[in-house]
């Protein structure tokens, strides 16, 4: 079994967690669903925008939907 390591309060100032989902739109670009054999990925929803804008690796451009 792993050790549960706890980090003192001065390490985890910065950490987050956040409960919710995370929705992912797929889209077939030009063509139809039918005939793609590719899609493209988008990631959104309300928690993970909420989540992804409080990030501290996350900057002003960081493309949070």
């Amino acid at each position: 079994m792993a050790e549960l390591i706890i980090q003192s309060a001065a390490e985890t100032q910065r950490n987050r967690v956040s409960f919710g989902e995370v929705m992912l739109r797929f889209g077939p670009g030009f063509g139809r669903v039918r005939n793609t054999r590719s899609f493209q990925v988008w990631e959104g929803g309300g928690e993970y925008n909420g989540a992804r804008a409080i990030s501290p690796t996350c900057s002003p451009t960081c493309g949070a939907a």
